[in-house]
């Protein structure tokens, strides 16, 4: 078993491991008390009120939205289309949508109030659906979740069962729990489960996500929500922060465990063609957006935009986009005409670090400059939201690293040979 690469994960523990868990488990404690404090004193201690509605709350969860669409995607893609190259890196997409779509709900959650407004929506469900588009969210989250984390199961019961013959103890049992009336000749059916799935979670995917920008584009009181453009404009932006988030996991995987083998040069150097048209394409989304406002945009529009791009926002739009989105986009360029083997797999990483911050500092400059803009106070995160949005990005890391440490990451195909 320690023979195989792939296994690494599961047989090995670094030294750091256990103070990483645990630095990410105190920050998901703090979150958890800042919550507490909410829940006890009311959401008058955070930084949003009846005119500043949604904050870094509903932000967060735009963006975790976000990159769990990327995550199923290219998986999904990778199942119907076969592009066998990718096939090492699908399940890291599969895990980053399992665990974005948890947080992104908790993000919901904490932003609602308290879980019990969460029951309220439930059971007030059908009187709403007509009137409220949050309906229509929940739906689209527990239907893409569901199939997501159906998908992922199915992707792992070969594996698992594979697993469970070469480990012994508690992972052992765990694996025989979780391949219930498994059946050697069953890998044929398996994937065309994999296949029908896949069929399935691409149109709900783009539903989802076009849902989430419903939320924000069927709100005509507010100054550049209201829009035909919002769904395929969030639907890009998920595609490029997801695929982003995934090669910076990717490549952290690829050192820890030296699988350059799986995770290739040519593999990145493709992924970084990927984004960089995606980039290319939300440019032009951002270009349209601007130039129809500044033109003839309607007056708050305009007002919204001009700070945006010269006033009180320009000091993070700029950056954002000249490092978060132009730069990745000229060196993922660059990249694609060079040798495999030249390929700066680091420098993608690290660009790919900058584009996935940019895209939140994106989500950041869609929801806030427009709420709070003309109103008696420009918003600010308090304390309470800041270590709650820490807590819950400390809390998807911690989701992501316990599912590689307790399943098989990699395709194990071939490891009875092996």
């Amino acid at each position: 078993m320690e023979e195989d690469k792939r296994l690494r994960p599961l047989v090995y523990t670094s030294k750091s491991f256990y103070p990483f868990i645990g630095a990410l488990s105190v920050l998901v404690l703090l979150a958890l008390y800042a919550f507490w404090v909410t829940l006890d004193v009311g959401p008058g201690v955070t930084g949003l009120d009846n005119l500043t509605i949604w904050g870094v709350y509903i932000v967060s969860f735009i963006f975790y939205a976000g990159i769990s669409l990327a995550g199923i995607a290219i998986s999904a893609a990778v199942h119907v289309v076969g592009l066998k190259e990718y096939t090492p890196i699908v399940r890291i997409f599969e895990v980053l949508t399992f665990a974005s779509l948890i947080v992104g709900t908790l993000n919901i959650v904490v932003d609602l109030g308290g879980p019990y407004r969460v029951f309220l929506i439930i059971i007030h469900f059908f009187p709403r659906v007509e009137t409220s588009t949050m309906t229509w969210d929940i739906t689209a989250v527990a239907a893409y979740f569901i199939l997501s984390l159906t998908f992922l199961y199915f992707s792992l019961r070969e594996d698992l069962k594979l697993c469970q013959r070469h480990c012994s103890g508690w992972r052992a049992i765990l694996y025989s729990l979780l391949t219930p009336l498994y059946h050697e000749d069953e890998g044929p059916i398996i994937r065309r489960v994999l296949y029908v799935l896949a069929a399935m979670l691409l149109p709900i995917m783009v539903m989802f996500h076009t849902i989430v920008s419903w939320i924000l584009g069927l709100n005509p009181s507010r100054p550049l929500w209201y829009g035909s453009v919002m769904g395929p404009y969030f639907i890009s932006a998920a595609i490029t922060s997801g695929i982003a988030a995934v090669i910076l996991i990717s490549v952290f995987c690829r050192e820890l465990f030296h699988w350059e083998e799986y995770f290739t040069n040519h593999m990145y150097q493709g992924l970084g063609n990927f984004l960089a048209i995606n980039i290319l394409i939300y440019l032009y989304f951002m270009l349209c957006d601007a130039f129809t406002v500044l033109y003839a945009g309607p007056t708050l529009d305009h007002m919204v935009t001009v700070e945006m791009l010269f006033g009180s926002f320009a000091v993070i739009y700029w950056p954002m986009v000249i490092f978060g989105m132009v730069i990745p986009f000229l060196y993922f360029i660059y990249q694609g005409f060079v040798k495999p083997e030249h390929v700066n797999v680091r420098m993608i990483a690290l660009l790919s670090f900058l584009v996935v911050a940019a895209f939140w500092v994106k989500r950041y400059l869609i929801v806030v400059p427009t709420l709070t803009l003309g109103v008696i106070k420009i918003y600010s995160p308090s304390w309470i939201e800041v270590t709650i949005s820490i807590g819950l990005l400390a809390l998807l890391i911690l989701i992501i690293t316990l599912l590689i440490k307790i399943f098989p990451i990699l395709d194990l195909g071939g490891l009875e040979n092996a």
